[in-house]
């Protein structure tokens, strides 16, 4: 049987396969992190999702940035270009909006979270842990790969109220020009130095077949891989696949 490539498969085959890899990351963290608090209790599983997520996502965040020409005249919106393309935020298992309110703020929101839906009847402590403990360090950690001087704050987040509340979190995205530059943490400098880290991809030549080749467009509120040429949908199946092995590396 002849084995297949990413060059081999077609548009709609590479948008859903680039799914299937986001998702896979997803699983991956969270059976690996259940796991970890089923056998070392809640302060290691917070303590190492953390470490985790620091170490890996400003690596890929400025791979993708490099892969897709995210940079462009606004800070956050670069930030949010990258999050879009981040194993993170999965497509389908987050329902994530994206808006920008000026040059350098803007908000997402989520109206479904996925991961929200499998704690919550784990009770409200459990919410909290990964809503407010693992998010506050690990959002400011990403923003940091674009602008030292980015944060990431909530409007509202769960635990919900009332119960019901939707969208599930709103979170604001902005430059603190009078802020304290947030530093590298050691642990993602350490990773930086892995063969990983700097491995090279190559995408195919564009093939004309339709499709943005590069995310240098304005900001979409939800983005969707079919909005993407199969030359860079090779590409971004490439590096999300790099950010998958980082985050469990």
């Amino acid at each position: 049987m002849p084995t297949s490539t990413l060059e081999s498969l077609d548009r709609e085959q590479l948008a859903q396969l680039c799914r299937e890899y986001m998702a896979a990351a997803q699983f991956n963290s969270r059976t690996g992190y259940a796991a970890l608090r089923i056998n070392h209790g809640d302060d290691a599983y917070k303590d190492t999702a953390i470490d985790n997520w620091l170490a890996a996502s400003p690596i890929y965040t400025q791979r993708m940035q490099r892969t897709m020409h995210l940079r462009g005249d606004s800070d956050v919106e670069t930030i949010f270009k990258g999050l879009q393309l981040d194993s993170g935020f999965s497509h389908q298992y987050f329902d994530v909006h994206f808006v920008m309110d000026g040059e350098e703020q803007g908000r997402f929101w989520l109206r479904s979270c996925g991961a929200l839906l499998e704690t919550e009847p784990r009770g409200e402590d459990a919410v909290r842990v990964m809503c407010h403990d693992i998010e506050d360090p690990t959002f400011d950690g990403t923003a940091v790969a674009t602008n030292p001087l980015a944060r990431v704050r909530p409007i509202h987040r769960p635990p919900r109220v009332p119960a019901q509340r939707s969208p599930h979190c709103e979170w604001r995205v902005f430059i603190d020009a009078q802020g304290e530059p947030v530093e590298e943490p050691e642990v993602t400098r350490l990773t930086r130095a892995t063969q990983l880290a700097g491995i090279e991809l190559q995408r195919p030549a564009e093939s004309g077949c339709g499709g943005l080749d590069y995310y240098d467009v304005p900001l979409f509120e939800q983005l969707h891989f079919e909005q993407f040429s199969r030359s860079a949908l090779v590409a971004l199946g490439k590096e999300l696949a790099v950010q998958m092995h980082l985050l469990v590396n």
